[in-house]
């Protein structure tokens, strides 16, 4: 009785070992050999495109609920987000068959603790990494938020699929709850509730000026520069007085918005050698919030650099994404 016992013992212990290395690198490594070489090396360059974005690295290393690269042909022609347009459409034609190769394999990996996904929506498409956990916090504590911007009063975990599914996101962002649009996207991508709050008024500021037939030139330089970014659609010569006021104390406000924000890279570092695109944000560069963000961005680069330079990178992006 004993032996038998002791045996079954022994077998259940290999079947929990087992189990256990089921969940391991190893099982990655030997999932990676099914993939055909040339399939694997579209994947392996796919995700160095990917890991090179902080909002991307940053999400899979546990500093974002969520993070984004997104393509946008709208935005072709602005130098502040494509300086090389040319270039930028060999990127989203190469990421494009990257995805399809990923959509290929990606049975081959059970993703746990994120969700991975392809949004597309006119002329925009993109790619979501959603730390599930984080990302639920974010919506747990400001479910008032998601609840306006979607128009139901449902629950956390359903929002949640809907972000992990694409159903979230530009399908919200319609006038009457562009705040609300934009405070959500901004915490769930880690920018910090102040930040948010400040970009939220700016982008409110500026559909409200849209409402006025404007004199461009009469408006300070800042607010024409953010203006003309959003295909503003309305001039003219003469302003009646009572719109002008309305206008010249919002532009007022908008310019006093500008001189306490900027755009803040995400990193205080300047390593020549650190393979990554710099997260930008709107905010506060000097407020304790922003600062503590940008630092504890600054503490992960050693662990981005090292993970971009090692020879088994694909192995160990997907060893993160399953774990």
């Amino acid at each position: 009785m004993r032996l038998f016992l002791l045996s079954f013992l022994l077998i259940v212990s290999s079947l929990n070992l087992n189990a256990q290395e089921a969940e391991t690198g190893e099982t990655v490594a030997a999932q990676i050999k099914l993939i055909p070489s040339e399939d694997r090396m579209i994947l392996l360059r796919f995700f160095k495109r990917l890991f090179y974005h902080g909002d991307f690295s940053y999400t899979l290393l546990g500093q974002k609920p969520m993070g984004s690269i997104d393509y946008n042909l709208n935005l072709l022609a602005f130098p502040q987000f494509y300086n090389e347009p040319q270039k930028h459409l060999y990127l989203m034609a190469s990421d494009e068959k990257g995805w399809k190769v990923w959509e290929k394999y990606k049975n081959l990996f059970f993703l746990k603790k994120y969700s991975f996904i392809k949004v597309k929506h006119d002329s925009f498409f993109g790619f979501l990494l959603i730390n599930k956990e984080k990302a639920f916090a974010v919506i747990e504590d400001n479910l008032s938020v998601f609840q306006e911007l979607i128009g139901e009063e449902i629950c956390a975990n359903k929002i949640l699929t809907m972000i992990c599914e694409g159903k979230f996101g530009y399908y919200h962002s319609n006038a009457s709850s562009l705040v609300s649009y934009y405070k959500a996207l901004g915490l769930l991508y880690g920018y910090g509730e102040e930040n948010v709050k400040d970009f939220a008024k700016r982008e409110q500021l500026i559909q409200n000026l849209k409402s006025f037939p404007i004199e461009m030139k009469s408006l300070p330089s800042e607010v024409i520069s953010c203006l003309e970014m959003e295909s503003f659609p309305k001039t003219c010569d003469e302003i009646q007085l009572q719109g002008a006021k309305g206008m010249a104390s919002l532009a007022s406000e908008l310019k006093d918005l500008f001189d306490k924000t900027c755009l803040i890279r995400g990193t205080k570092k300047n390593n020549p050698f650190l393979p990554i695109k710099k997260s930008l944000f709107w905010g506060r560069e000097k407020s304790p919030q922003t600062e503590a963000i940008v630092e504890n961005c600054d503490k992960l680069n050693e662990t981005i650099l090292r993970i971009y330079e090692s020879e088994s990178f694909l192995e160990t992006i997907l060893e993160m994404l399953t774990s």
